[in-house]
Parts: C-alpha cells; sequence; structure tokens
C-alpha cells in the first residue's frame, strides 16, 4: 500500500478518526474500546470499503480471532521447531495439528472481508476502496486478450494482501495509541507544547486535517517518540538469513540463521538516543545546537521486503489521532480518594505486539469551543 493511496483516501480516515474523538467525549472511560474500534474500523473502510457495525460484527470478530492468534504463534520462542527444523518432519508432532486449524482461520480472515468487497462491485454500488482498485487496476488487460488463470492469480495475489495489511496495521495502531494517552498522562508539558502549535498553525474552529502533517513539527516529533518510547513490537518478526553467511561488523552469521531484530534495544541505544527512558519529542527535531536523532521510522516497522505492509496506514492513522485528540482534550491522571493524582504504571503485555496494561485517565475537553468542534463534527462527519 503506498503512501499515494492513503493519501487519496485520506477523507476516510478523517472521519474515522472523527468518530473515535467524538466516542470520547460521550464515554471517555472506555479509551481501550473506542481506539479498538476506531482503528479496525479505519482499516476495514480504506482496505476493504467496508463499514464496522458498532455492536458485534462477524467480519471484524474473525479478524480479530486471526490477529490474536497471530501475536501468539509469532512470538519469538514459542515454537521449538523454528530453532530445531528438523522437528517438523515428525508426523505426531503437535504443532501441525495446531497448524491446520489455525490455516482455516486464517482463511476464513482472508476471505471473509475480501468477498464483501467482490459482492458489492458486482452489484455496481461499493465505495472506493484499496481492494476495489486493485481489483479494478487488475482486469485491465491488452485489448482482445483474456487470461482467467492470470486473473485468478491476481485475485489470490489481492486477496491476501488485503488481509496482510489489516494483520499489519491494527494492533499496531492501537498500542501507539495508547501509549501516547499514556506519555501525555506522565508528560504533559509536552502535551501543552502540542496543543500550543496546534493552535497556532490550525486555529482552534476545526480539527487538524491529514494535509496540516507538514505544518505541525512537534507533533510529528510527539507522534515518532510515542514509537520509539515504547515499541509496539519489541522484537519484530523473526527472518531466515539466506543460505550464504553474512558478516555484520566483523561478526559471522551463519547462512540460514534465525535472526530476531531487537527494536527494543535499538530504541535504548544511548549512542543514538539520549535519556532513551525519557519521552522527549524534541530529540527528533533539529535546532541550531542540536542534530534530530535517527527517525524512528527507519526500522520501528520492519526491514526490508518484510516490512510492515500496512506501514503508510499505521503512520497517518497514529498521527492524525494524535493530532485531532490534542487539539480538543486535555488528558491528565485520575484522582484518587486524597485528591492526588494517581499514575498509571507503565506495563506492557508480553507478546509479538506489546501494548500498555489498562489504565484509567481522565480526558475532557479543552474549552467550550473545542466541545462545539466536537459535536459539529458529528454532523460534518
Amino acid at each position: 500500500m503506498s503512501a499515494k493511496a492513503i493519501e487519496n483516501l485520506g477523507y476516510m480516515l478523517e472521519h474515522e478518526m472523527s468518530r473515535f474523538v467524538q466516542k470520547l467525549l460521550e464515554a471517555p472511560e472506555k479509551l481501550h474500546s473506542h481506539a479498538r474500534h476506531a482503528t479496525n474500523a479505519t482499516v476495514f473502510k480504506v482496505t476493504y470499503g467496508y463499514n464496522v457495525k458498532d455492536g458485534y460484527d462477524p467480519i471484524l470478530a474473525k479478524a480479530e480471532e486471526a490477529v490474536d492468534m497471530f501475536s501468539y504463534v509469532t512470538l519469538p520462542g514459542t515454537w521449538i521447531v523454528d530453532s530445531i527444523p528438523l522437528l517438523k518432519f515428525l508426523p505426531w508432532a503437535p504443532f501441525k495439528s495446531k497448524a491446520r486449524e489455525w490455516q482455516k482461520l486464517v482463511h476464513e480472515f482472508r476471505d471473509m472481508p475480501a468477498d464483501f468487497t467482490i459482492n458489492q462491485m458486482s452489484q455496481g454500488k461499493y465505495e472506493p476502496s484499496l481492494m476495489s482498485n486493485w481489483f479494478e487496476r487488475a482486469e485491465e488487460q491488452p485489448e482482445g486478450r483474456t487470461d482467467e488463470v492470470g486473473l485468478f492469480i491476481k485475485a489470490c495475489h489481492l486477496i491476501w494482501a488485503g488481509a496482510s495489511i489489516y494483520g499489519g496495521a491494527t494492533d499496531t495502531t492501537i498500542s501507539a495509541i495508547q501509549t501516547f494517552f499514556l506519555a501525555m498522562i506522565h508528560y504533559p508539558e509536552v502535551q501543552k507544547i502540542a496543543q500550543a502549535e496546534i493552535d497556532e498553525c490550525v486555529g482552534n474552529g476545526r480539527f487538524p486535517r491529514l494535509s496540516d502533517r507538514e505544518s505541525l513539527p512537534y507533533v510529528e516529533a510527539v507522534y515518532k517518540e510515542a514509537l520509539r518510547w515504547q515499541p509496539v513490537a519489541p522484537f519484530a518478526i523473526p527472518h531466515r538469513l539466506g543460505p550464504e553467511d553474512d558478516v555484520y561488523q566483523g561478526m559471522r552469521i551463519p547462512g540460514g540463521c534465525l535472526v530476531i531484530p531487537n527494536i527494543w534495544g535499538m530504541t535504548r541505544d544511548q549512542t543514538i538516543y539520549q535519556d532513551p527512558e525519557i519521552f522527549k519529542p524534541e530529540r527528533f527535531i533539529s535546532t541550531p545546537s542540536h542534530e534530530a536523532e535517527l527517525d524512528i521510522q527507519t526500522f520501528i516497522f520492519g526491514f526490508g521486503r518484510r516490512r510492515c505492509p500496512g506501514i503508510h496506514l499505521a503512520q497517518s492513522s497514529v498521527w492524525l489521532a494524535i493530532a485531532m485528540v490534542l487539539a480538543v482534550y486535555d488528558i491528565s491522571p485520575i484522582l484518587g480518594a486524597d485528591g492526588q493524582p494517581v499514575m498509571p504504571d507503565l506495563k506492557y503485555s508480553q507478546s509479538t505486539i506489546s501494548a500498555p496494561k489498562p489504565f484509567r485517565c481522565t480526558i475532557k475537553p479543552r474549552s467550550l469551543g473545542a466541545e462545539k468542534i466536537i459535536r459539529d463534527s458529528m454532523t460534518e462527519y
């Protein structure tokens, strides 16, 4: 999925993220479920032109089941066969029956939303989406030529591509949004600086849009720091080296070796990031006395051909959520019985996708004008 595709479908992201902001006004205590629903709705809308239902949604339920399975299966160290490949030849190996069970789940997750788009297209009433655009382009062939086998192969590849975007953009986006809220509770001074930038560059009469992004360098830095401070995939996805040996900084890596990128370690490298445990967005901004530190996006989404397939969607969704929330809300800790702030712990789940453990916070409109922007958006979007 290209950055250009996201640019063309950006209005969909703005619509879904505005709904996220609206729901925070109605029920701020449900931050975690709102973030999950908004992210899922955004990915399905942009990828398939599908509107996720507010209640139970069978397509969403299947997708979340598949993603939960993926997080479990891909956790480094879970399967001994990854370290001892010869075990795959054992006919009674227990992982084989689980693999068959999960294969069925993955195929259902892959096909259900794609079938929706295909059915909508056959009826001529579909909304533009990545999937519909891909199918339209796949059907374009030289005049007088019909290649049904080629079309079938293309369709299979496209359906897998759509599923990959969902798998790569949902839990990562949800975790990053939750981390942003956690950071704003612990670093209120960052929140104030970002809000001042939005007020100056965007004004206080509307939400920030994707088109405002280049005008908001500090908000951009907040977004990058949220990705660095608590990386969503601390150990990325394991990759196996090709058949040839390789050498990195004088160290030999044997051919066929399993390599697990230590993303968390990279974000804590003090030769690259000063005070790595502190949330400091300014580290990504160049000044006469400070050279911007390494852009976290050079490695946080993975490497090479196996880089996150939903990278552009995740980047835009997280940035937009951060900008919209900062424009209209103040985020602060809850108060205890003694009237003192109760700071949430910085505890994260231990899985392929790392997310904050549930926490509580106070989310209030910054002003009556901010509340008006939120309520007006309920009719605009």
